[in-house]
């Protein structure tokens, strides 16, 4: 009978999936570094009004926080010119290296 990683991994025979298994506990989880900045603050309801007539095809862009590299900054939700906006991102930290960065909000496409 196949070993338990031999059938997950038919292409393997009997021998690889012992090594598998053998070196399987081996890797030390690596611990990611804290974020020593505060997490984003929950957004405020901030209800979608009717757009704005106008002559060029406008979105919505949703309220976010921006970091100011001491505390969060609110901005409102707005419309804005399409212009190829499609797809909103909020910003969010990322662990770039051995340290947090900001990314923030923006359009993406």
């Amino acid at each position: 009978m196949p070993t338990p990683a031999a059938r997950r991994h038919p292409g393997l025979g009997p021998a690889a999936g012992a090594l598998l298994l053998a070196f399987a506990g081996c890797a030390e989880p690596q611990a990611l570094a804290a974020n020593p900045n505060p997490p984003v603050p929950a957004l405020p309801a901030d209800p979608q009004p009717l757009p704005p007539v106008s002559a060029v095809a406008l979105v919505w862009q949703p309220a976010h926080y921006d970091w100011t590299g001491a505390t969060y900054q609110y901005v409102a939700g707005r419309y804005i010119a399409q212009a190829g906006h499609t797809r909103w991102a909020d910003g969010w930290w990322s662990l770039d290296g051995a340290r947090w960065v900001w990314v923030p909000a923006h359009w993406a496409g």
